[in-house]
């Protein structure tokens, strides 16, 4: 059906004039000259309807006004603009609208309460959001608007609530500015500062509770000074040197076996033998190959002599075993 064309040359609308109209393939547009001077291409339809009134110049004259918000009745300036609603005003930067609209356009205050919605209504709804799309701009802009201080949940750190429970080995405590918050102490003993870690920190803590092997430290300084700082056996400057292979000699340990007849001196036993230095190799190694500092022990034995005080594989590297 062809529609009917409407002569609107001459006429006024607001403060355009249209002057001629302007053919195009796929609609039919006006020409029009505003009273600042400017000019605007616009549809008929806008024109009549009265939703276009100038070339953009009366938006820039409209003043802010004073108005109380709808949700908490805060008084605030607003542009000249409104929301949906054109009776309602509400805080910017805020989800006061989203607020006041649960809580009275839900249940038996909704529009929509009572209405049951047939299959074909169901169709509809389905093709018209079928392949919409957001794009890879507007969804960054989506996630970008709700993170940080942005976001409604933000407290300004990780959860005290669901923290703290977790962490029964940690001194915690509530962040002072931000009570929802949680704050720990740094594990050097130098620094020992209360600070508020983020969710990550929390996490990777959470993983080596057990072990022992992550810890909360304030700064990377911190973890630079700290001697058990990615460390789960050996502290920092105490790890085994690598030279002890070039240091020993093969024969030395088929001299002490054969000095202590193939058999462990404490349990007697005769398999899986190992020869145990009384004195740590890197310590001295002038006297490493020395058979008077070697002695033989089982596996079970040499696992009990490294397992007492002051006769640890750490410990053994810069002292004299005296067990």
């Amino acid at each position: 059906m062809q529609r009917k064309f409407i002569d609107i040359t001459g006429q006024k609308f607001g403060r355009l004039t249209a002057i001629k109209m302007i053919y195009k393939p796929d609609n039919i547009k006006w020409f029009c000259i505003c009273e600042c001077g400017n000019t605007k291409i616009t549809k008929s339809r806008l024109l009549r309807e009265g939703k276009t009134k100038s070339c953009g110049c009366l938006k820039g004259e409209r003043k802010p006004i004073e108005v109380n918000c709808s949700y908490c009745g805060k008084l605030f300036i607003a542009p000249f603009y409104r929301k949906k609603d054109k009776k309602m005003f509400f805080c910017p930067n805020t989800n006061h609208y989203a607020l006041w609209r649960s809580k009275n356009l839900v249940g038996k205050n909704s529009p929509l309460y009572g209405i049951k919605r047939t299959e074909e209504f169901k169709k509809k709804i389905a093709i018209i959001v079928t392949g919409s799309k957001h794009t890879e701009e507007t969804k960054r802009k989506m996630s970008f608007a709700h993170m940080g201080e942005k976001s409604h949940r933000y407290i300004g750190g990780s959860s005290y609530d669901h923290y703290a429970p977790l962490l029964f080995d940690e001194k915690t405590r509530r962040d002072p500015a931000k009570p929802k918050a949680i704050q720990v102490r740094c594990k050097l003993d130098a620094c020992k500062k209360w600070f508020t870690p983020d969710a990550q920190q929390c996490g990777h803590r959470l993983k080596g509770v057990d072990s022992g092997i992550s810890y909360f430290y304030c700064s990377d300084a911190c973890k630079d000074a700290c001697s058990v700082f990615g460390r789960v056996i050996y502290f920092k400057g105490m790890m085994p040197s690598k030279k002890r292979k070039k240091i020993m000699d093969y024969a030395f340990r088929e001299m002490v076996l054969e000095e202590d007849n193939y058999q462990c001196i404490r349990c007697e036993s005769t398999g899986k033998l190992k020869v145990h230095h009384t004195e740590g190799v890197t310590l001295n190694p002038m006297t490493a190959n020395d058979i008077d500092s070697g002695v033989t022990f089982c596996g079970n034995c040499h696992d009990w002599i490294h397992s007492q005080p002051g006769c640890s594989f750490s410990d053994h590297r810069l002292k004299v075993c005296s067990t």
